[in-house]
């Protein structure tokens, strides 16, 4: 977190244990706090929360696009005018 950043905040709206289809929870942050993951925990009763995640299913590849010379929405008409390197081979 970056400092001056608004704190996490993390407030449950829908619970399996409740009858609801999901646990769904509405999440307040700062954009530098990061991105979000769909832990097991987000559709299976009982399944893995974020926090008991193994890290590597986490870190991989990634291509960093700079688009600070031309700001404006990141939408798909920019995203397709990149070139990209291959993708890597699949591992394990």
């Amino acid at each position: 977190m970056w400092p001056g950043d608004p704190p996490v905040v993390v407030e449950p709206v829908a619970r399996v244990a409740a009858g609801d289809p999901a646990d769904v929870s509405r999440l307040a942050l700062g954009t530098h706090t990061g991105t979000h993951v769909d832990p097991p925990a987000h559709f299976l009763p009982g399944g893995a929360t974020v926090d008991a995640l193994p890290l590597d299913v986490l870190v991989g590849p990634s291509v960093v696009a700079d688009f600070s010379a031309s700001p404006g929405p990141i939408d798909a008409r920019r995203l397709d005018s990149l070139v990209l390197p291959p993708a890597p081979p699949a591992c394990c």
